[in-house]
């Protein structure tokens, strides 16, 4: 009976952390996927900010449009974590 229950918690373990180690490995990967998308559309946003004349820049500041864009980035971001996070939860 004891034999029994250690063949069966070991092979229910063996899954368990083959499970736990691939969901780890595919958050990650896709932490970092999101991670270089969001660092490239960032630095060709910085990039061809350069071309915008100063004054215009103090206008658009002046209106607002840097916090509704971080706004509208914050909301993206955290639609993509609920998102993922549903995925991962229907996987389990």
């Amino acid at each position: 009976m004891g034999r029994l229950l250690a063949i069966i918690s070991e092979w229910l373990l063996k899954n368990g952390v083959q499970k736990v180690l691939l969901g780890t490995g595919l958050s990650v990967v896709s932490y970092l996927a999101v991670l270089t998308a969001f660092r490239a559309a960032f630095d060709s946003l910085i990039n061809s900010t350069h071309s915008i004349p100063a004054n215009l820049l103090n206008l658009l500041g002046l209106a607002g449009v840097d916090s509704a864009l971080s706004a509208f980035i914050s909301v993206a971001v955290f639609v993509i974590n609920l998102r993922s996070g549903k995925l991962a939860l229907r996987k389990l």
